[in-house]
């Protein structure tokens, strides 16, 4: 059973991620084609977050090379050490020219929709700034914590080992 196009999306817009996964999944069979991928801007907190690279030669495996790609907005570089193959068996991920990871296409589609579905609870959408504010509250605790053992340390002379 190969996942529609609308339950690949969860509802957001179409991206152009979607309609490439849409255009493999609607080959009869596996004719070899594949096209690149790169991290997109919030991958950071989205491993799912991919961007086609149109027109685009394969990445060198030289961090200092940078290569150019084309798409719809215009040339780009890339100086990327990872990359990413879609092709209708699925998705690979090469770090530095060599083959890393590898899931099949209808798997990571899950796993995609899964992500997107959780990372809409509100637990996870506000998990940074509670962590964020709880942080902050426990380095005020902890400089106020530190302040008043510094005014006993200096004020408590019992406390001092010669006088204990």
């Amino acid at each position: 059973m190969q996942p529609q196009l609308n339950k690949l999306t969860d509802n957001s817009p179409v991206t152009d991620l979607d309609m490439m996964i849409s255009l493999f999944m609607r080959q009869p069979e596996d004719n070899g084609y594949f096209i690149y991928l790169q991290a997109g801007s919030d991958s950071e907190n989205n491993p799912f977050d991919l961007k086609p690279m149109i027109d685009y030669k394969r990445p060198s495996h030289d961090l200092n090379t940078k290569k150019t790609y084309k798409n719809q907005l215009g040339a780009f570089e890339l100086t990327e050490a990872t990359y990413y193959t879609l092709s209708k068996k699925g998705i690979t991920q090469y770090i530095r020219g060599i083959p890393q990871d590898y899931e099949p296409l209808h798997d990571w589609i899950l796993a995609r929709s899964n992500f997107k579905r959780i990372s809409n609870y509100k637990f996870f959408k506000n998990f940074r700034r509670w962590k964020l504010m709880k942080m902050w509250h426990r380095n005020i605790i902890f400089r106020k914590r530190e302040e008043i053992k510094q005014v006993l340390n200096d004020k408590l002379f019992l406390i001092d080992d010669t006088f204990g």
